[in-house]
């Protein structure tokens, strides 16, 4: 349909929904590659792990991109973790985009060093906010720290942020300021320092155009309520033809 940007799937034991998914439609599918809860009962008081390991991870990632091949359509890995999946996906990047949630990135995070090499060695297409808060907080302030720590350079948070996303999803019209394209612009103040439920930035967004509008400022919702759709470039297509 015009305004759907895709679909997003679970890997899991069933692999007919994923199947179905590849074998239908135009738009984007998108495989969650976050563990699932461990299948068998847990007796009470037991010390469990209840989420799949690495290797189960990586299996189940590799069953999605065979069945991809077979359908001979590019997909979208998001919420990838482990040295394992981040390899095999690293193989197959004519077949694959890579997302991450940020909140993954925190330093705190266990698997984050693995992440940022990833990000680093450009594995990684886009950066979304997650499904939740986490620990990384509003997702443009967390990331804009990361660029004042030198983690990562401001050109490929715009991708990642922006460019990435919108080539994935062959969103139209997004992603580039260019001739033709929606002016759609954050601007930011890389030396503000601002304090957000508790949590102290370096970097803050302090205006926001949207189509050529201001309808944000230090803030404040500035603009008339209401919008446009996000148009795709594949359904443009099929509608004229």
């Amino acid at each position: 349909m015009p305004g759907c940007s895709g679909v997003v799937l679970s890997l899991g034991t069933d692999d007919e929904p994923l199947h179905r998914a590849l074998f239908c439609g135009q738009r984007r599918v998108t495989v969650s590659c976050e563990p699932d809860p461990h299948p068998e009962p847990v007796a009470a008081g037991a010390a469990v792990d209840l989420y799949r390991d690495e290797g189960d991870a990586a299996r189940a990632l590799q069953r999605f991109l065979n069945m991809a091949k077979r359908a001979g359509r590019r997909v979208h890995a998001s919420n990838v973790d482990g040295d394992e999946a981040l390899a095999l996906l690293m193989q197959h990047r004519e077949l694959a985009t890579v997302g991450l949630a940020a909140a993954d990135l925190d330093q705190s995070n266990p698997g984050a060093g693995a992440l940022w090499r990833a990000v680093a060695g450009g594995l990684v297409d886009a950066l979304g906010s997650g499904p939740e808060p986490g620990p990384g907080g509003p997702l443009l302030p967390t990331m804009l720290g990361h660029v004042h720590a030198g983690r990562l350079g401001l050109p490929q948070l715009v991708e990642l942020l922006s460019s990435g996303p919108a080539r994935i999803y062959n969103v139209a019209r997004k992603g580039r300021i260019a001739l033709g394209y929606d002016a759609d612009l954050v601007l930011v103040d890389l030396d503000a320092e601002h304090t957000h439920a508790g949590v102290r930035y370096h970097g803050w967004p302090i205006a926001t155009v949207l189509r050529g509008e201001l309808v944000a400022r230090d803030g404040r919702v500035v603009a008339t309520p209401g919008g446009a759709p996000v148009r795709f470039s594949d359904t443009l297509r099929m509608v004229v033809l």
